[in-house]
């Protein structure tokens, strides 16, 4: 406890320099940790203290705090860490709604209280940090909604200790340093033919195909071909000219080496052909429409892709909700469920992008922007993963790389709608 109040404090003190702050610190370990530090502040600068010790009269604290509050710049959260186990009730839920409407800033030590430190659930009520002191280790809260938006800036305190090797679930962090590990160096001497060919079945909505099939060549992949119905021949003109077109039923998809299918199908496409589709052992991203038209018969679903055992679902929440009937409440066990229940990969989507196994190993993504929210990037995503897959990437790297590269599209301010983004897609190097 001494080494961590040292660690934090070098990262903290000049966060307080000029500053008039005041130290909000509980009964548990996360209070020991703010008293120390609020010892080591005293010294130097302007600080007062609150003791929320179990005696407390929370309510008389709450009314002097209410008019005392906003002469400080800054609020030094101390109040519950990360082994809270029950629901913030009562006064300090009012707490919390002062201390988030009032005007300093707040830095919570380890994570903001009220958040579960595993599923980023919030407990009732919780603290909105600008900033989270993170002691040691990265926790999975930090990267998953809702908390996530409620932890502010990440500030890691290094205390030396090393995390052990073997892990259940073993969860890590998407970075450059995973990347680097993970891409693949391609020879001088490759041509089109040994760089990937990607199959993409398209529905009613071709926009969204012709996005997989770009993204897909963007991304590295040597040829990508579009499956069209011939009743959809007509609309084929406006396909860029590097994609190769089919049309009718006759196809030998054992030709390619990884397919898309789902991206623009509508919920009319019928079942059979996605059965057929599947029916054979190629590597394979599955998305959008060909998981919601499940549906109503999940479990054959299931059983079917356990069989197949070589596929990647892409799942946002709605279409997981859809397939999946888990009541587990936290993203990541929900996602290492379904990987086991349907031998797969699963990229559970959104600003909290969730990678898991059947083998309980599980990535998490930090990058993802706002941006993502316009419509076609899941549809781009599906092809830089069907892209890298087609390249002979494993699922789970093709998957890792496929986010990494989507996510760091995001940070781009010029990139605003799918067709910024896939200007943007330069192959992994």
């Amino acid at each position: 406890m001494t080494l961590a109040g040292e660690k934090i404090w070098k990262k903290l003190s000049p966060f307080l320099k000029d500053k008039k702050t005041i130290f909000l610190c509980g009964s548990g370990k996360n209070g020991e940790d703010g008293k120390m530090l609020f010892n080591l502040a005293k010294k130097k600068f302007d600080a007062d203290f609150i003791n929320f010790k179990k005696s407390v009269k929370l309510r008389l604290v709450l009314k002097k705090l209410k008019k005392t509050i906003n002469n400080y710049d800054i609020v030094i959260d101390a109040l519950f860490g990360i082994g809270i186990n029950r629901k913030i009730e009562g006064s300090y839920v009012d707490l919390f709604d002062l201390l988030n409407n009032s005007e300093p800033k707040i830095i919570s030590i380890d994570l903001p209280s009220g958040i579960n430190p595993d599923t980023g659930d919030v407990m009732g009520g919780s603290i909105n940090a600008n900033f989270t002191m993170a002691i040691n280790f990265l926790k999975p809260a930090y990267f998953l909604h809702p908390s996530k938006a409620k932890c502010g800036k990440i500030v890691l305190v290094d205390l030396g200790i090393r995390a052990i090797k073997k892990r259940n679930p073993n969860i890590k962090l998407i970075n450059k340093n995973l990347i680097t590990k993970r891409r693949k160096k391609i020879p001088v001497d490759i041509h089109k033919y040994r760089k990937g060919n990607l199959l993409v079945f398209s529905g009613i909505m071709l926009g969204a195909a012709r996005l997989v099939a770009l993204s897909a060549r963007k991304i590295g992949c040597g040829l990508s071909t579009i499956k069209i119905l011939k009743k959809f021949k007509k609309y084929s003109l406006v396909i860029e000219p590097g994609t190769i077109t089919k049309y009718g039923e006759n196809l030998n998809i054992d030709k390619y080496s990884a397919f898309v299918i789902g991206p623009g199908l509508g919920l009319d496409f019928p079942k059979k052909k996605i059965l057929k589709s599947l029916n054979n052992k190629i590597p394979s991203v599955i998305d959008a429409d060909a998981l919601s038209i499940f549906e109503k018969t999940k479990k054959k679903f299931h059983k079917l892709l356990e069989k197949r055992n070589n596929q990647i679902l892409t799942p946002h929440q709605g279409e997981f909700n859809r397939i999946f009937n888990i009541k587990d409440s936290d993203k990541i066990t929900r996602s290492i469920i379904a990987a086991k229940l349907t031998n797969s990969v699963i990229v559970y989507k959104g600003n909290d992008t969730v990678i898991a196994d059947n083998k309980n190993n599980v990535y998490l993504n930090s990058k993802a922007q706002k941006s993502l929210a316009t419509a076609g990037t899941g549809d781009i995503l599906a092809g830089l993963i069907g892209g890298l897959l087609s390249q002979n990437y494993s699922l789970i790297d093709a998957s890792v790389l496929g986010v990494w590269v989507h996510s760091k599209l995001s940070c781009k301010k010029k990139n605003i709608i799918a067709e910024d983004f896939v200007s943007s897609i330069k192959p992994i190097k």
